[in-house]
C-alpha cells in the first residue's frame, strides 16, 4: 500500500510540469505608418474635413514643426481650442489632440514722436501773473534745457521765504508744467573783519580776600607787553593774619580783564603738605586720588561730598600711613547723585586738629534727568549742565528786577555752558532754560 502511494505522486509531479509549458507569443505586426494629419478650431468638421498638415509618410512624427496660420481662420480675438489628429495607412484615425490659445490682436507700438524746441521761458516770484505775462529767460531753441543756467535778481524783494516758478513754452505753442521751488532770501550779515591788535597791557593790580575796586588794588610792576607768561614777584604777607585767604590777580588792556584767584592758607608750618587732590568719573563712579608730600602725626582722612559746594557729608575715611617721605591715596565713591559733585578731603591729626584739602568739583552727567546750575554761590563764571538728547534753545540770565542781562543761543551736541559772571555785582541772578516747549528757572549768588 505504500509503494503504489508513491507512484501516484510521481505521476501528479509529471502531469504538471507538462502543463506549464506555454510557448512564447511572436512579435506583433508593424505598425502601419502615418500617412494623413489635420487639425482645426472650436467646432469638428469631422475626420478627413479638417485644413491638412503636410507631413512625410512613416510611423513617428513626434519632430514634426509646422507653421499654422490663423489670419485667414476669421477667428474673433479671444480663447479658442486647436484640435489636431492623424490618419495611419489602414486608415484609422487617431484620437484628437487639443490645445487652448489667445488670439489677442497686438496693436504695433506707436512711433515716437518728434519732440518740438522750446521757444520761450518764464519765470515769476510768488503770485502767477498768468502764461506769457512772467519775466522772460532768453534761452537757445533746443528740446533740452537741463544744464541751462540763469542769474534773477531780487533787488526790492522782502527778506523772508519766497516761491520761484519756472515754465517754458515750446514751437506747438504749450506751455510746459509750472516747475517751482522756494528759497530764503533773508540778508545775511558778512562775517566782522577781524580786530586790531590787542593793545599793551598797561597795568596790573592784586589783592587779598575783598576787591577794593578797578584800579585800587596793589600795583604789579611788569614790562609792557600784549602777552606775559613765566612772571613772578613777591607780595608782602607782614600784615596778613593767619589762616586761609583768597589772592585775587586782574590786568587792563582796556578794559580790565577777569579776575583770576587761588586760594592759600598763611600761618605756622603744619603737619602735613599736599601734593595734589583729584577726581574722575568712571562707570558712574568717582574715583578719588591725592597725594601728600610730607605727614606727621596724621591720623585719617575723610572724604566729604556735596551737590551744592557749600553744605558736605563724610561719603569714606582712609587711614593715614605717616610717611615723612608722603603718601598716595586712593577712595572710590560709588553712585553719587547725578550733577555737579564737589569733593574735599579732611586731613584729622591725632591731636584733634584738622585741615581741608582744596575742593575739587566734577559733573556727573550720567542718567542726568533735568538741567542743572553750578556753583551756586558763583564767583567769575556759573555753568549750566543739559541732560543728553536734550536741546537746549535758549539760556537767559536775568538780574533780580527782571533784567535781561545776557542771552546764550543753544548749540547742537553741546551739554555744559559756561556763563562769565564775574562782572555782575553781589546778589541774587536768576537763570531761564529754554528747551524744547518746556522751560526751567534758576536762581544763583554771585558773590
Amino acid at each position: 500500500m505504500k509503494k503504489g502511494l508513491l507512484m501516484l505522486c510521481c505521476s501528479v509531479c509529471i502531469w504538471g510540469s507538462t502543463l506549464a509549458q506555454f510557448p512564447y507569443p511572436s512579435a506583433p505586426a508593424p505598425a502601419p505608418d502615418i500617412v494623413q494629419a489635420e487639425y482645426f478650431y472650436d467646432t469638428d468638421p469631422g475626420t478627413g474635413n479638417g485644413e491638412p498638415i503636410a507631413i512625410t509618410a512613416g510611423q513617428q512624427i513626434n519632430d514634426l514643426t509646422t507653421s499654422i496660420t490663423i489670419n485667414g481662420a476669421a477667428l474673433t480675438p479671444g480663447l479658442h481650442r486647436l484640435y489636431i489628429r492623424t490618419k495611419d495607412f489602414a486608415g484609422v484615425w487617431s484620437l484628437t489632440n487639443s490645445v487652448i490659445f489667445s488670439n489677442a490682436v497686438v496693436v504695433p507700438y506707436p512711433a515716437s514722436p518728434v519732440t518740438p524746441n522750446f521757444v520761450k521761458a518764464e519765470y515769476f516770484i510768488d503770485v502767477d501773473p498768468g502764461s506769457g505775462n512772467g519775466v522772460e529767460i532768453p534761452l537757445p531753441a533746443t528740446d533740452n534745457i537741463n544744464a541751462f543756467n540763469i542769474a534773477i535778481p531780487l533787488t526790492g524783494l522782502n527778506a523772508g521765504i519766497h516761491m520761484l516758478y519756472v515754465r517754458v513754452l515750446d514751437a506747438l505753442g504749450k506751455w510746459s508744467l509750472t516747475n517751482y521751488s522756494l528759497f530764503n532770501n533773508s540778508v545775511f550779515t558778512p562775517y566782522p573783519t577781524a580786530p586790531a591788535p590787542a593793545p599793551a597791557m598797561s597795568e596790573a593790580e592784586y589783592y587779598l580776600d575783598t576787591d577794593p575796586g578797578f584800579g585800587a588794588g596793589a600795583p604789579i610792576s611788569f614790562p609792557a607787553a600784549t602777552d606775559i607768561v613765566n612772571f613772578s614777584f613777591d607780595i608782602p604777607l607782614g600784615a596778613v593774619t593767619q589762616g586761609q585767604h583768597t589772592i585775587y590777580i586782574r590786568s587792563r588792556q582796556n578794559p580790565w580783564s577777569f579776575s583770576a584767584y587761588a586760594e592759600f592758607i598763611f600761618g605756622s608750618p603744619l603737619p602735613l603738605s599736599w601734593l595734589y587732590v583729584k577726581a574722575e568719573e568712571k562707570n558712574d563712579d568717582v574715583y578719588l586720588q591725592w597725594a601728600t608730600a610730607m605727614e606727621e602725626n596724621t591720623s585719617s582722612f575723610i572724604i566729604e561730598y556735596s551737590t551744592n559746594g557749600v553744605n558736605y557729608k563724610a561719603v569714606g575715611e582712609v587711614k593715614a600711613e605717616n610717611k615723612e617721605t608722603g603718601s598716595v591715596y586712593k577712595f572710590i565713591h560709588q553712585r553719587p547723585e547725578s550733577g555737579p559733585a564737589y569733593y574735599r578731603i579732611k586731613q584729622t591729626d591725632k591731636d584733634g586738629k584738622y585741615t581741608w584739602s582744596k575742593v575739587v568739583m566734577l559733573l556727573i552727567n550720567n542718567n542726568l534727568k533735568a538741567p542743572v546750575l553750578f556753583p551756586n554761590p558763583a564767583r567769575d563764571v556759573v555753568h549750566v549742565a543739559i541732560p543728553g538728547g536734550m536741546q537746549a534753545a535758549q539760556i537767559t540770565v536775568y538780574d533780580a528786577n527782571g533784567r535781561q542781562l545776557k542771552a546764550i543761543p543753544g548749540i547742537n551736541n553741546t551739554t555744559v555752558y559756561s556763563i562769565p559772571v564775574n562782572e555782575f555785582k553781589k546778589g541774587y541772578y536768576f537763570v531761564s532754560i529754554k528747551t524744547g516747549s518746556t522751560q526751567k528757572s534758576f536762581s544763583f549768588i554771585k558773590e
